[in-house]
């Protein structure tokens, strides 16, 4: 990869590792020193046959030794495997299941690990599971409201909307995923997807050609696995992605009500509701953290956003019966 789209993604690692928010680690995750603090699934579709896949991971190793090896399951299915940021392809090698960081990771330190692959569509549709291979704390999968829908068990209840490049997203969130606990995702397309400009020009960066021993695409970028592991055209388009993507997570530190209240009706019958959602779920958290499923740090921060989003609905509900 040219230096100049390595510094940038250096540039975005960092700014992605300070502003990613991390849930409590649970008991069980405390004795694992090794273990996925937060991980992001950004799922774009990239036409009505593809989703792309952006995957950030922060892996964390509080243990006193060094871990030789980190692996990384993928979906069945997945093709176009590209590796950003820092991760180089002299120290992956491609498994039946995902891959495997050769380079592994230090003791008592962590490392953000970045890439992206594709997912077919069948009728305007996808459906794959996942599986983790280190305890995961916090898995987010993104997506953008009005384009995909998603569908998976075991969802906290509340999402978050924000906004990324003036189009609105929305995470949903897993917490404590195990490794062989596999989980099903289900997505639908339901905007109807242009073809991009200048579709079918040229060559395409996932076609190889030979240079001796080594597989390069038409750009000149390696290529490893019987999937193919590079970079070119298809790594630049996820960059600019990825610095949106970026963006975002430093957004969703600010206050949802200006997301929100594009969206509020006349009507006032849904903050009824919502009000009613909002008081179950403490209800439910307070049950979860007297149980012990859920970690202080976690339930303090969850109990902040649903109180702050209860004041903001008795709020509006007082304008709009005033008015």
């Amino acid at each position: 990869m040219n230096s100049g789209i390595s510094k940038i993604l250096g540039l975005i690692v960092l700014i992605t590792t300070s502003f990613v928010l991390h849930a409590h680690p649970t008991e069980a995750a405390v004795t694992e020193p090794v273990r996925i603090t937060e991980e992001n699934l950004m799922v774009i579709p990239q036409d009505a046959n593809t989703l792309t896949i952006v995957q950030v991971m922060t892996i964390v190793n509080d243990g006193k030794e060094t871990v030789s090896q980190l692996p990384v399951y993928l979906p069945d299915n997945h093709s176009e495997l590209s590796l950003l940021g820092d991760l180089k392809a002299a120290e992956v090698t491609e498994t039946e299941r995902g891959v495997i960081i050769e380079s592994g990771l230090a003791a008592e330190s962590e490392r953000q690990v970045m890439l992206s692959y594709q997912m077919p569509m069948e009728d305007l549709a996808a459906q794959f599971t996942i599986e983790q291979a280190l305890i995961t704390e916090n898995l987010q999968v993104i997506i953008q409201p009005g384009v995909l829908s998603f569908t998976a068990s075991d969802l906290m209840t509340q999402s978050d909307l924000f906004e990324m490049n003036g189009q609105e997203y929305r995470r949903f969130t897993r917490l404590n995923l195990h490794p062989g606990e596999p989980w099903r995702l289900s997505f639908q397309l339901i905007a109807d997807l242009s073809a991009p400009a200048g579709a079918g020009e040229g060559t395409s960066p996932s076609e190889a050609v030979s240079a001796g021993e080594q597989k390069v695409t038409s750009d000149g970028y390696p290529i490893i696995g019987r999937a193919g592991i590079g970079y070119g055209k298809a790594a630049i388009t996820i960059l600019l992605i990825i610095t949106a993507f970026s963006a975002a997570l430093i957004g969703l530190k600010r206050d949802m009500a200006s997301t929100i209240s594009k969206k509020k009706s006349k009507n006032t019958q849904w903050l009824l509701a919502e009000k009613e959602q909002l008081l179950s779920e403490l209800f439910q958290l307070e049950k979860d953290y007297q149980g012990n499923l859920v970690g202080r740090q976690t339930y303090d921060t969850t109990k902040e956003q649903l109180r702050n989003r209860l004041i903001q609905l008795t709020t509006e509900f007082q304008k709009r019966a005033a008015g």
